[in-house]
């Protein structure tokens, strides 16, 4: 068992700058400036046989002056500092070698939030969350590898259900909490050598499927991901 201690700083990016200059500002709105956040983890590392491994983490993070951007407001997105937010959640994973060339994984987060002094919110009357975070995360799929270099993974993304502030919070009584439906992604990818890397620089054949199931994918609110997707390319 492991427990870690430490203490993390970001600064604003030149992006993050820009777009607290020139978008939306706020009333109230403090300069911006950088995260500072004290991070507690405990960590049990244990293999079960040779052939399966499991972990299990958890975690609390309290992150001062947290940088978040938010996409959608007019002249252009808005981006401030969060007094205080914690996060507090446990991960746990899952790998199995079913053989030398097969392994199967799967792992999940359960996390949630807590956030004091935003100024977009200040009465929290809306949430005391930090909104567009999933509470619930799934990961699953399984790899297949050969020593001749062929490779390929099939994988499955369950995010749960998230919270968005929607309307029009320059106006007083204007926002509204709104929902993102949760939705599940399925992913494959394959990659085959078509020149070893021995004598010269390997070339291989890539092909990827995103969204197979052709769901109604938004990372970001009011920002629809493509349907199902096929690409084909070489890599070098």
């Amino acid at each position: 068992m492991t427990f870690r201690f430490g203490r993390a700083y970001r600064f604003p990016t030149n992006p993050e700058y820009y777009w607290w200059y020139s978008g939306y500002q706020p009333a109230g709105r403090k300069d911006l400036t950088s995260e500072k956040a004290s991070q507690y983890e405990i960590e049990l590392d244990q293999q079960l046989g040779k052939d399966v491994n499991l972990l299990v983490r958890g975690y609390y993070y309290e992150v001062d002056d947290y940088i978040r951007t938010i996409f959608g407001y007019k002249p252009s997105r808005v981006v401030y500092n969060i007094d205080e937010v914690q996060f507090k959640g446990v991960e746990l994973e899952i790998e199995y070698n079913v053989s030398p060339t097969v392994r199967l994984w799967a792992n999940y987060t359960r996390q949630e939030t807590e956030k004091e002094g935003d100024v977009l919110d200040q009465s929290m009357s809306l949430t005391d969350e930090l909104p567009e975070l999933p509470k619930d995360k799934i990961n699953i799929g399984v790899s297949y590898g050969r020593k001749d270099g062929i490779r390929a993974e099939l994988s499955m993304r369950y995010v749960d259900e998230r919270h968005v502030v929607g309307g029009d919070p320059t106006k007083p009584g204007g926002s509204y909490l709104a929902e993102m439906d949760s939705y599940v992604d399925v992913d494959l990818r394959f990659s085959y050598p078509i020149r070893g890397g021995e004598n010269g620089a390997e070339i291989r054949l890539e092909v990827a499927g995103e969204n197979l199931l052709s769901e109604d994918i938004e990372e970001d609110y009011g920002y629809p991901m493509p349907g199902a997707t096929v690409m084909v390319g070489l890599s070098a």
